[in-house]
C-alpha cells in the first residue's frame, strides 16, 4: 500500500488496552502533536487494508489524544493481520531528536534512488527507536508472519547462533522460515529445521541497510514508496519460501492445479532487457516449444518448483548433475562445513586429492587428472592436449555432438545450436574450424574416407559415446571398438566427451559401460554435484604434457576450489554405494516403456530408449542412429506434448533434441504419475 492508504484493523479488538489508529492519522497526530517523536514506536510490515469503520479510528484516535493528554506512554504496532494497533503503557520515556536534518534528507534520496532501482524496496520496515528518527531497512528477507497465539512476542523464529545443523549464521542466511509444527524454523542453507533460541518482536532484517527517516518523511516519501509482505504456504509436506525478486515477483499459494505462467513471464519479459534472450544458456529460452520458459524458484529430490507455486516432477536435472536429487541434505550440509573455511582458495587443496582419487579409481582411461569449471572448458583444454601431444592439428567430430562452444567445436554442433536451428556460429573464424571434420554418428564408413583423405593428419577423434545433445542416441555395437581400432592404427587419440554420460550410465561412465578405453576423457555435471565444474584426463604420459608438469598451457582461478570438490565427493560417494544403477535403470527403462507404449496406443510414430539414468525419445518411426535421423522427427507435435506434460506437472527439456534424466530422488509413484500424464496428453495431441 502507498503511504496515506488511511488502512487500519485491530489485532485484538477484545482487549479495551488496544485501539485502532492508521497512518493518516499518524500523520495528522504528526502536526498535531509538540513532540510527535516522544513516547511512539511504529513498526510496519505488510499492506493496511482500509476496512475499519471511520468511526472506529476516530474513537482511537480521541483515547489516543486522551492518553498523551495524561501523560501515559502510547505506542503503535503493525503486526500479523498488516495493520496498526494502539497500545498504552505506565511508563514514560523521552526520545530526544538526534537525527540531523540533513541526515534525514539524504537517507530519504538514497531510500527514492534503491526504489527506482526496484532494488529490494519492496521489503521496507519503519521504526522509531531511541534516536527519534524512523529507521528504513531494505532488505532480502522474505518475511513469514507466525500464528496470532504468539501475540506481538514474535513474526518468526531467531537464533542468535546460526543453524544447529549447518552453522551458518542466522545473519547470513537470506531467509529463515517457520517449521510446519509450529514456532521453529528451517535453515535456507541445508534446509533442516532448528528450535527457536530466542524470539523478538518484529522480523527479521538479515543483511539489511539502515536508513533514517522521520515520521514527516513519511508523507513526503508517499508516492515513492510501497510496503508488501509475501508469503507463501508450500505445496508440500517441506516448507519452503523463495527469496524477494528486485521486481515484486512473489511466489502465492497455489489453489487450483491451473498451470498459470504470469509471474515468470513478467520475470521473463524483465530478464530479456537484461540478459540476452533472457537466458544465460540457449537451451533455457523454449524457442524449440514455443512461448516462455517458466522461472524456478526452488528444487528439493525430483521436484521443482516455479515462481507462480506450480510443481514439477523434474526430468531435466540441471541437464545432468542431479543424479541423486536435487539440494541433497547431506551435500548441502556438507558444502555448509567446506564454507566456513572459504569459498576458494587460489591454491592447493586436499579436497582436490580426495576428488581426484574417486575419479582416477572410476574411470577406466583416467591416470591423472585437471579438474577445470566446465564441460567447455575440459574439451578446450582436452582439444590442446591432444595436439601437443601427437603434434598433429586435424579433429573428427560427429554432426549434432556438442562439446561445449569453443570455436574448433561448433561445426554441426548439437545442443543448443539443433535445438535453435542455428548455423554454423557468426564470429567463428574459418582458420579455426579449417581442421575439424565432421562425419555422420555411426557411419564407419565416413569416418575411414576422413582418415584415408587425411592420412598422418588427425591429432584426435573427439566424440560423445552415447549422444545426449542431438536427443539420446545409442551407438551401433560395432561403432566405439572400430573407432578404438582405427585411431590407435593411426596413431590418433580417442577421447570421449563424458561431461553428459560419465558417472550417469555407470560408475565408470560410457567407457566402462561399453568396455572400451579411451586415450583422453572429459567430465563435468556429476562430478561437480550441481556446482560448476569439468575436468579431462588420461594417460600418465600424455597429461604429462601440461602445464606446470609439461609444456602444454592451460590454467583457471577457481579450478578445484574446495565447493565443488566438496558437492562431487559428497555426490561420487553416494552413486557408488550398491544398487545405484540397478536402481536407475529400472525407473528409467520403466518410464521410457510407458511413454512409448501410451504413444503408439494413441497413434503416434514415437521411438526411444535409455541407459541407466539416461534416456530420450523422438516422434518418429525410428530408429535413430545419427543427427540426420533424429532431424524427422515431428518437433511440432513435440512441442505440443512439452506443453502438455508441463501443465500435468512433468517439467521434461524444452527440445526434441536434448536427453532426459532420472535421479535416485525419483519414486515409482513419480514414474507412474509421468505415464498417465503422459497418457493423457498424447491423446489429446
Amino acid at each position: 500500500m502507498d503511504i496515506g492508504d488511511g488502512g487500519a484493523v485491530d489485532l485484538d479488538p477484545s482487549d479495551s488496552a488496544y485501539g485502532l489508529i492508521s497512518i493518516e492519522d499518524l500523520l495528522q497526530l504528526e502536526e498535531e502533536e509538540d513532540d510527535p517523536h516522544g513516547a511512539m514506536e511504529m513498526e510496519h510490515y505488510g499492506s493496511c487494508s482500509s476496512t475499519q469503520s471511520q468511526s472506529k479510528r476516530a474513537a482511537s484516535l480521541s483515547r489516543f489524544r486522551q492518553k498523551r493528554k495524561e501523560g501515559s506512554k502510547v505506542g503503535f504496532t503493525s503486526h500479523i493481520h498488516h495493520h496498526f494497533h494502539v497500545y498504552t503503557s505506565t511508563s514514560t520515556m523521552e526520545y530526544p531528536s538526534r537525527c540531523s536534518d540533513a541526515q534525514r534528507a539524504a537517507s530519504l534520496s538514497r531510500l527514492r534512488q534503491k526504489r527506482k532501482e526496484r532494488c529490494f524496496a519492496n521489503k521496507v520496515r519503519y521504526s522509531a527507536r531511541q534516536q527519534a528518527a524512523l529507521r528504513v531497512h531494505r532488505s532480502k528477507t522474505q518475511f513469514i508472519l507466525s500464528n496470532k497465539q504468539e501475540g506481538r512476542n514474535s513474526l518468526g523464529a531467531f537464533q542468535e547462533s546460526g543453524c544447529t545443523h549447518c552453522g551458518i549464521s542466522s545473519k547470513c542466511t537470506p531467509v529463515m522460515r517457520r517449521g510446519p509444527s509450529g514456532p521453529g524454523s528451517l535453515c535456507n542453507a541445508c534446509g533442516l529445521s532448528w528450535a527457536n533460541r530466542g524470539e523478538r518482536r518484529g522480523s527479521f532484517h538479515l543483511s539489511s541497510e539502515s536508513y533514517r527517516l522521520s515520521v514527516s518523511d513519511l508523507r513526503m516519501a508517499a508516492s515513492a514508496i510501497t510496503l508488501t509482505l509475501t508469503t507463501r504456504v508450500p505445496l508440500s509436506t517441506r516448507t519452503r519460501t523463495s527469496p524477494t525478486l528486485a521486481m515484486a515477483v512473489s511466489v502465492d499459494q497455489k489453489t487450483d492445479n491451473n498451470l498459470t505462467l504470469r509471474k515468470s513471464q513478467e520475470a521473463f519479459t524483465a530478464a530479456k532487457e537484461l540478459l540476452p534472450g533472457g537466458v544465460n544458456s540457449p537451451v533455457r529460452a523454449f524457442k524449440s516449444v514455443g512461448g516462455q520458459p517458466i522461472v524456478i524458484d526452488s528444487v528439493k529430490g525430483s521436484r521443482m518448483w516455479d515462481i507462480d507455486g506450480n510443481e514439477y516432477i523434474d526430468y531435466v536435472g540441471s541437464w545432468g548433475p542431479a543424479i541423486i536429487g536435487h539440494a541433497d541434505d547431506q551435500v548441502l550440509a556438507a558444502l555448509a562445513e567446506t564454507m566456513k573455511k572459504g569459498t576458494s582458495f587460489g591454491a592447493p587443496c586436499l579436497l582436490e586429492n580426495t576428488l581426484a582419487e574417486l575419479v582416477i579409481s572410476a574411470v577406466p582411461s583416467i591416470e591423472m587428472v585437471r579438474f577445470v569449471n566446465s564441460g567447455t572448458e575440459a574439451c578446450m583444454g582436452a582439444l590442446r592436449l591432444a595436439r601437443a601431444f601427437t603434434g598433429k592439428e586435424k579433429i573428427i567430430k560427429f554432426e549434432g555432438c556438442y562439446h561445449g562452444h569453443a570455436d574448433p567445436f561448433l561445426v554441426k554442433a548439437g545442443s543448443g545450436v539443433a535445438t535453435l536451428g542455428l548455423p554454423d556460429s557468426p564470429g567463428v573464424p574459418k582458420a579455426a574450424t579449417y581442421e575439424t571434420l565432421t562425419a555422420p554418428y555411426n557411419d564407419l564408413a565416413a569416418v575411414e574416407k576422413l582418415f584415408e583423405a587425411n592420412k598422418g593428419d588427425i591429432a584426435a577423434v573427439f566424440l560423445e559415446p552415447v549422444v545426449g545433445n542431438a536427443g539420446f542416441i545409442v551407438p551401433k555395437p560395432e561403432f566405439l571398438s572400430f573407432l578404438r581400432k582405427i585411431t590407435k592404427e593411426n596413431n590418433t587419440l580417442l577421447v570421449f566427451d563424458e561431461v553428459m554420460t560419465g558417472f550417469r550410465l555407470s560408475y565408470g561412465g560410457a567407457q566402462e559401460y561399453f568396455g572400451i578405453t579411451p586415450d583422453l576423457t572429459t567430465l563435468g555435471k556429476i562430478i561437480g554435484g550441481g556446482l560448476p565444474v569439468g575436468a579431462y584426463g588420461g594417460r600418465r604420459d600424455i597429461m604429462e604434457m601440461v602445464a606446470p608438469a609439461g609444456p602444454m598451457y592451460q590454467a583457471g582461478t577457481l579450478s578445484g576450489n574446495p565447493l565443488a570438490m566438496t558437492a562431487g565427493i559428497q555426490t561420487l560417494q553416494r552413486i557408488k554405494e550398491p544398487g545405484t544403477y540397478e536402481y536407475l535403470d529400472k525407473i528409467t527403462g520403466e518410464l521410457v516403456q510407458g511413454i512409448i507404449e501410451a504413444g503408439k496406443r494413441a497413434g503416434h510414430a514415437i521411438c526411444g530408449g535409455h541407459i541407466s539414468g539416461m534416456f530420450g525419445f523422438f516422434f518418429t518411426d525410428g530408429p535413430v542412429y545419427n543427427f540426420a535421423d533424429a532431424k524427422k522427427s515431428d518437433t511440432a507435435k513435440f512441442a505440443r506434448f512439452f506443453w502438455g506434460m508441463l501443465a500435468e506437472g512433468v517439467y521434461l527439456a524444452p527440445s526434441q533434441f536434448e536427453a532426459g534424466f532420472t535421479s535416485l530422488a525419483h519414486t515409482s509413484d513419480d514414474i507412474k504419475k509421468t505415464i498417465a500424464a503422459a497418457e493423457k496428453v498424447l491423446r489429446e495431441i
